[in-house]
């Protein structure tokens, strides 16, 4: 009966034509209105096209999530890779290390040295000898390496500054005058640079690419773009498209919008349906969050997650879309008591708002008219405050158990 089972659900029609065309992690060989900020990119790697041992480049590329930072890499890398190095016979290495997954500096040197040289053990080295392995093996064939760093945050988070400097230190040693790796930071905001040395942030501010958010108009083709990849015609309409396109307008967020019309579609093939309607877009964007995952926590210290909880806490407890600072910290306070952990100070207490503001898991801003003063307040855009209070509560009881 079960075997039965399978065979029949495999057998029968699908509104999918190509399901992977709308994974996260597919990139397309045109990416819609990011025309001109791929054209920034290339510009600032020109003079290593054109001479790939002569010059290293620094680039960061910044800007919400969902607006396609992450595909524009890739897509310039891929394009590095498979055309650059035969129309210009130079070689050319892209590695694309996501810091989110790969936290420290050890984990990102192994995964650059793994990729470029596959038969190098995973094992037994250290995070300079992986990067002076890199550095031998790509000048040993006067080649060029571009790194990119994806959500560069969470490498200086956990690491330290100082894992930034390893990888720049071995990019700079510039053997025989011979350059040879170019690094691309990508983050959500440039915040992560007030945590560098002044002059290393002076340069890298010099070549930003910025990414702005995506409007219904823009989200509409990126959509039709999609569905005309991985769908078969007749399964969607432009008002189906058009309907999601308007919901994640607000977001501006490609991912969040192709999400949905992954789900949707999922929802009408499961059901049989010949095409998507309505109810299942609205049943797609129910389920969908479009920027907090649980994993986001994972990594927080227990006083981090209270005060993100505070925050929760205090939020429910005014129902408006901000607190203030000084609100948030007498609930992150009140939990210190209920948990019987001793409160941090102050100035501790900021930088847990400064950390969680820059990993994307709360927003801060100053007040302005209403107040007296000034002051910081904080809000938790898109999260659903009931299902982000069970996820940390849930942590906090393994944290306390550590």
């Amino acid at each position: 009966m079960s075997i039965e089972i399978v065979e029949r659900e495999l057998s029968r029609h699908t509104i999918f034509k190509d399901e992977g065309k709308l994974s996260i992690d597919y990139v397309p060989e045109v990416l819609p209105h990011r025309e001109e900020e791929l054209r920034k990119l290339v510009s600032y790697f020109r003079p290593v096209v054109e001479n790939p041992t002569s010059i290293s480049q620094r680039v960061v590329i910044v800007g919400p999530i969902g607006t396609g930072k992450t595909a524009t890499s890739k897509l310039f890398g891929r394009a590095l890779v498979e055309r650059i190095s035969k129309t210009k016979g130079s070689r050319f290495y892209y590695v694309h290390v996501n810091c989110h997954k790969e936290r420290t500096i050890f984990n990102v040197a192994r995964r650059i040295a793994c990729s470029v040289i596959p038969s190098l053990p995973s094992r037994g080295f250290s995070a300079p000898d992986y990067l002076n392995a890199v550095l031998a093996h790509v000048q040993g064939e006067n080649a060029h390496l571009v790194a990119t760093l994806d959500e560069v945050d969470f490498l200086i988070v956990n690491s330290g500054r100082d894992s930034l400097y390893q990888l720049f230190r071995v990019a700079d040693d510039e053997l025989y005058n011979r350059a040879c790796i170019s690094i691309i930071l990508i983050s959500r905001t440039l915040n992560f640079l007030e945590l560098l040395e002044d002059d290393v942030s002076t340069i890298l501010q010099r070549k930003v690419v910025k990414f702005n958010r995506y409007d219904a108009k823009q989200l509409y083709d990126i959509l039709m773009h999609r569905a005309r990849l991985a769908l078969h015609d007749g399964t969607y309409s432009p008002d189906i498209i058009e309907m999601i396109a308007d919901i994640a307008e607000e977001k501006g967020d490609a991912r969040y919008a192709i999400e949905i019309l992954w789900r949707a579609a999922k929802h009408a093939d499961i059901e049989s349906s010949q095409y998507i309607t309505p109810e299942h877009v609205r049943r797609a964007k129910s389920e969908v969050s479009p920027t907090y995952s649980k994993e986001s926590l994972l990594y927080l210290s227990l006083h981090e997650l209270m005060f993100l909880l505070a925050v929760v806490h205090a939020l429910k407890g005014s129902e408006t879309p901000y607190v203030p600072m000084g609100d948030a910290e007498k609930s992150y306070r009140s939990l210190c008591e209920r948990f019987s952990e001793a409160p941090r100070r102050h100035t501790q207490v900021w930088e847990y708002m400064k950390r969680l503001e820059m990993l994307g898991l709360l927003t801060a801003k100053l007040s302005t008219k209403g107040r007296r003063g000034r002051t910081t307040l904080i809000g938790l855009p898109d999260v659903p405050l009931a299902s982000l209070e069970r996820d940390i509560l849930e942590l906090l009881g393994l944290v306390k158990e550590r």
